[in-house]
């Protein structure tokens, strides 16, 4: 019932809103919190070694944000991207989903296009970073690099 701020297609805005909904759809479709469901289908067979999600008043993850992990287990999800959704032979992500990840920057960025390197930033530095050419993933956690060692990881993508 609340009108619009803008019409359609006119502007646009950073929120973590649709992340968000998206979680709580899949909580719907799969009849159990997704924190739960990430476990028993993601993080337990990835072996991470722990996962916090930061929840709203409910009880529900954000979906979007607020989630805390190793740089270790984050490699691991930028490898399960740059094998076209495996990992050590076993398939997460069907090809057609990661196609449309990369394709329309859903999360993951093309960070260079020339070289073909995408990943993911976070709010206080955590990085991954994703090198196809190399064969290579590369996750950090940081505190406010401005992106000085996401540049450097680029440059020498050999190292």
């Amino acid at each position: 019932t609340t009108p619009l701020e803008y019409t359609p297609g006119t502007s646009e805005g950073y929120s973590d809103g649709a992340f968000y909904l998206l979680a709580r759809i899949v909580e719907k479709v799969a009849g159990e919190d997704i924190n739960r469901f990430l476990w028993h289908e993601l993080f337990y067979p990835l072996k991470f070694q722990e996962v916090a999600w930061q929840k709203d008043p409910q009880g529900h993850p954000n979906g979007g944000s607020g989630m805390f992990m190793q740089a270790s287990d984050v490699a691991k999800l930028g490898a399960v991207y740059k094998n076209g959704g495996v990992y050590q032979g076993r398939r997460y992500l069907t090809r057609e989903s990661v196609d449309t990840v990369l394709g329309r920057g859903y999360e993951l960025h093309v960070r260079d296009r020339e070289s073909g390197v995408y990943g993911k930033g976070g709010m206080l530095g955590q990085n991954l970073i994703i090198l196809p050419k190399a064969d290579r993933v590369v996750a950090y956690t940081g505190c406010g690099d401005n992106g000085a060692a996401s540049d450097w990881i680029m440059k020498h993508q050999e190292f």
